[in-house]
C-alpha cells in the first residue's frame, strides 16, 4: 500500500496494486492488461521483454551502478554459519524464474 499510495499522490490519480503468486503471473498480468506496470527482477524482465515487448522504466542503482542482491536464509538453530556448511543440505528454492531465489 505504501508504493501505490505514493504513486497516487505523485501522479494525482488513483493507483491500485495487487500481488501475483509468481513472476510468471506478473508477466501475464501485463500481457492481458490487468496491470499497467510491474516491479520485477532481471530474469522475469528478460522474459517479459521477449514475450510482450516490456521496456524498463526504473532500475535499482547503488553508487551510480545497477544493483541487485540475493540472500540465503537459514533457521537460527540450524548450525549453518557459512556457505561450506550448506554442502549435502536440502534447500528450498523460490519461483523458477527468480534470479535470486532459484538460479
Amino acid at each position: 500500500e505504501a508504493i501505490t499510495g505514493w504513486l497516487s499522490q505523485e501522479l494525482g490519480v488513483p493507483v491500485e496494486g495487487f500481488v501475483t503468486i509468481d513472476h510468471a503471473g506478473a508477466v501475464e498480468a501485463l500481457r492481458n492488461g490487468d496491470a499497467d506496470i510491474s516491479f520485477m527482477g532481471a530474469l522475469p524482465f528478460v522474459l517479459a521483454e521477449a514475450e510482450i515487448g516490456a521496456v524498463p522504466l526504473l532500475s535499482e542503482v547503488y553508487r551510480g551502478k545497477p544493483y541487485y542482491t540475493g540472500r540465503i536464509f537459514v533457521r537460527r538453530d540450524s548450525g549453518i554459519t557459512s556457505l561450506a556448511d550448506l554442502k549435502d543440505r536440502d534447500i528450498a528454492f523460490a519461483d523458477p524464474i527468480s534470479e535470486s531465489g532459484y538460479l
